[in-house]
């Protein structure tokens, strides 16, 4: 095992469910950020996509919420997940599976999918596989397909250190989220993207970010606004 890899038993109960433990910033959060991810995948492929197709992709799609979420708006929505406890749980079981696209062959996940998505989970991935991820995701997208997702940067980073610095050593030290071991600028990250040809639609982004989450004030209830973090942290591809 690599020195910075976390493995799948680290995201147990304590990691989604219990608030405070492990990962302050992401228990629960699915609950409510479902429907507002769902719609911002359809809003968006239906403005971005150059393929017709309805079969989507989560990377790190947790219990499956997103996955019936899209699926309930009409798309074949599927989801690959690294943690066993998760998939045990999926909402959605005949949608998801375990399984580690940083670290296998994406022939084992054909057919390919007009839309690849992904939230908060990149980080999570040691940095050597990001190559081997992002090319992954890239040979699972039809052409005209789009990747789209958030991942947590160096500037969310400082965030959570503020919030941790507020607590005695010991509290923060439980409440740090170990498994960020690929904490990058958003620079870092495109220049990984261009690497494996994506075009990067960065117009495209900031039109979805402006246009579409004035509207969803009312489920930004998470300790970072996601009007506000998205304007850094989405990011939107499409394959050449």
């Amino acid at each position: 095992m690599m020195t910075n890899e976390i493995t799948p038993a680290y995201f147990d109960k304590g990691y989604y469910e219990n608030a405070g433990e492990k990962s302050p910033l992401h228990a629960g959060w699915t609950e409510w950020m479902a429907p507002l991810i769902a719609k911002l995948v359809v809003h968006s492929k239906n403005k971005i996509c150059r393929h017709g197709g309805k079969q989507v992709l989560e990377v790190g799609c947790a219990k499956g919420e997103v996955v019936k979420s899209l699926n309930d708006l009409g798309l074949f929505s599927y989801g690959i997940e690294y943690s066993e406890y998760a998939i045990q749980r999926s909402i959605l079981p005949e949608r998801c599976w375990q399984g580690d696209l940083s670290a296998e062959s994406s022939d084992a996940y054909y057919p390919a999918y007009s839309v690849i998505h992904s939230w908060e989970v990149f980080e999570h991935i040691p940095t050597e596989r990001i190559p081997t991820l992002l090319k992954n995701v890239y040979s699972l997208l039809h052409t005209g397909g789009m990747f789209i997702g958030s991942i947590c940067l160096d500037k969310d980073q400082e965030k959570v250190e503020e919030m941790l610095a507020k607590l005695s050593p010991a509290e923060a030290e439980k409440r740090r989220d170990i498994s960020h071991v690929t904490i990058k600028s958003r620079e870092w990250w495109l220049e990984k993207f261009r690497e494996v040809k994506f075009e990067v639609l960065e117009d495209e982004r900031k039109d979805i970010q402006s246009t579409l989450f004035p509207l969803d004030n009312d489920l930004d209830v998470h300790y970072f606004s996601l009007h506000g973090k998205f304007e850094y942290s989405l990011f939107v591809m499409r394959k050449r």
